[in-house]
């Protein structure tokens, strides 16, 4: 075994209570086309009460280097916080538990790494995948992120990268204090953007973001994601993360903007004839539950609460 000084990436999986589909993340970094000396797999419990603890300890054997930590202090970007602050590695990769890495996710990251060593950010693509077949009616690029096949910079703010399949460098994390705990996922409720408002700031100091195509993950389009309802919530859920990271009121705004979408989303409603009945209901008024979720966001804005300082 190397000395843990040698490790180049830690690739950290936080994971609630999914230790299933964490069997299955896992198995695919166990498939990887590199020395498993050049990284650490860094799974960050929190406070899972299912078997995830077994499953994650099965793996030690598997990798050299391999480390299963507990994050009492609930939410994703706690748990994602966790992962930067113990890892050893020099670039820090993001996958989620329900995520598959492609058999030369680690080896294109590395490769990349090489070929631009003064990139501090960077992502890939992730493709939708599904344990049952999906309903006719299901969005068939939902679950699915691709800029193409070329690396590029990431135009920000109308492209980002996704939690679930990126990298950074240790030390620019330590001088952002990585992702605001106020966002994202908590325990089983839902919430996003801290990756978002977290890339966001980088690039308005500068820093370039890039995407890698080669670098690509499968990402899972779970059972309970198939269904109308869970859709809506969902949109209404990235309005108002998308509200708490704009930090500022504007109620005049948000209320006009519920009527407008509400009337701009039955007139798209009609114009789908022949679309599916709930793809259709979908594509029409999922703008108008994020404009909800906006307006929220909006009533609840604390303007005390700010984003944590960048250490100096």
């Amino acid at each position: 075994m190397k000395n843990p000084e040698s490790i180049l990436v830690s690739i950290v999986i936080c994971t609630y209570n999914r230790s299933k589909l964490l069997d299955i993340c896992l198995r695919s970094l166990q498939g990887q086309t590199i020395d498993k000396n050049l990284f650490e797999v860094l799974v960050i419990d929190n406070n899972s009460t299912d078997d995830t603890a077994e499953v994650a300890r099965l793996f030690r054997e598997v990798f050299p280097h391999f480390h299963l930590i507990k994050e009492p202090k609930q939410g994703l970007s706690h748990a994602r916080n966790r992962g930067w602050q113990e890892a050893k590695g020099e670039y820090v990769a993001y996958i989620d538990d329900d995520a598959k890495a492609h058999h030369n996710w680690v080896s294109e990251m590395l490769r990349f790494t090489r070929d631009h060593p003064e990139i501090e950010v960077f992502g890939g693509p992730y493709y939708s995948y599904s344990m049952e077949p999906l309903p006719e009616w299901f969005p068939e690029e939902y679950g699915t992120y691709y800029l193409g096949d070329i690396e590029r910079l990431v135009e920000i703010p109308g492209e980002c990268l996704n939690g679930t399949n990126m990298a950074y460098k240790k030390n620019l994390l330590a001088h952002y204090n990585g992702f605001n705990h106020d966002l994202g996922m908590r325990g089983t409720q839902l919430g996003y953007g801290e990756e978002t408002e977290l890339l966001k700031q980088m690039h308005e100091d500068g820093i370039a973001i890039f995407y890698c195509p080669n670098m690509k993950v499968d990402h899972l389009v779970a059972q309970y994601k198939i269904s109308l309802l869970w859709l809506l919530r969902s949109a209404y859920y990235s309005g108002f993360s998308w509200g708490k990271m704009q930090k500022t009121s504007g109620l005049v705004k948000g209320f006009l903007r519920i009527p407008y979408r509400a009337i701009r989303g039955t007139a798209l409603f009609f114009t789908l004839g022949k679309t599916p009945f709930r793809r259709r209901v979908y594509y029409s008024y999922r703008d108008f539950f994020g404009s909800c979720g906006l307006l929220r966001a909006m009533i609840d804005w604390d303007p005390n609460k700010t984003r944590k300082p960048k250490k100096a």
